[in-house]
């Protein structure tokens, strides 16, 4: 998890970027393609040679986060994101290299420092869901990641049930 918030935290800095952030203005800032492909069963999106492909039809909300995911993958595991697990086919590395990415894109999308900030402030959470473009549920998961990163300390929001 330090990982994952340190290279966001890096990239924020990096880009010069505060307050929410559009993921595709993040690739183009970086030199990476996206793509939209029509990909079948569970796949949402995949980071491969220095490209970012999403599945079509995901919602507005989604493929911003499948973006920064696979954006994590680029910057986290290299140009050829997760091909070394597919060479050792090892699902070990699978599960670390797919939760590095995860909680890269929810710390990149809301940095600990504004969350601390809205927390402090008692914004509302589904204020906080809107000015971020994030749903109820992910912002449920991001304040659990902030837990146990040490960031945050209860009390949760009123409206945020735990």
């Amino acid at each position: 998890m330090r990982v994952a918030r340190e290279a966001a935290a890096r990239l924020r800095a990096q880009l010069g970027l505060a307050g929410p952030t559009e993921a595709w203005a993040v690739c183009a800032a970086l030199g990476v393609p996206v793509d939209v492909f029509p990909f079948r069963g569970a796949v949402r999106g995949v980071y491969w040679n220095g490209r970012v492909a999403v599945r079509t039809g995901l919602s507005r909300r989604e493929t911003q986060h499948v973006i920064l995911h696979e954006i994590g993958h680029h910057l986290l595991h290299g140009p050829v994101g997760g091909a070394e697990f597919w060479v050792r086919r090892d699902p070990g590395m699978l599960r670390k290299y797919e939760g590095q990415a995860e909680h890269f894109a929810y710390f990149f999308a809301l940095p600990g420092d504004e969350l601390c900030a809205l927390w402090r402030q008692e914004t509302p959470a589904w204020e906080v869901g809107e000015r971020y473009g994030r749903t109820y549920w992910w912002l449920r998961q991001r304040v659990a990641l902030a837990h146990a990163a040490g960031e945050l300390v209860p009390p949760p929001w009123r409206d945020l049930p735990a």
